[in-house]
């Protein structure tokens, strides 16, 4: 999952694109059906209803996916900037 945030006065870019930090693994039988699982992603601004701003260093951890079905979490992931933005 790959997901492009909106940032405010950004010198060269309008947004940040950010990625999961580590992959979420489960044991599954080979015929589970994975589209049953839902990914839940939080973008920590959007959740407190701020505006991303620039500056933001690659590495900067902005929000987090979790991967659930029925209310069982099977793995959670912060989700990182790709790259820097400069002001």
């Amino acid at each position: 999952l790959v997901k492009d945030i909106p940032v405010k006065m950004g010198r060269d870019a309008d947004y940040v694109t950010v990625h999961p930090q580590n992959a979420v693994r489960a044991l599954m039988p080979n015929d589970e059906d994975i589209s049953s699982f839902e990914q839940k992603v939080t973008i920590y601004s959007e959740q407190n209803g701020d505006e991303l701003v620039a500056p933001i260093d690659a590495g900067a951890v902005l929000g987090e996916i979790t991967v659930e079905r029925d209310g069982i979490v099977y793995g959670k992931s912060q989700l990182v900037a790709c790259a820097s933005v400069d002001i």
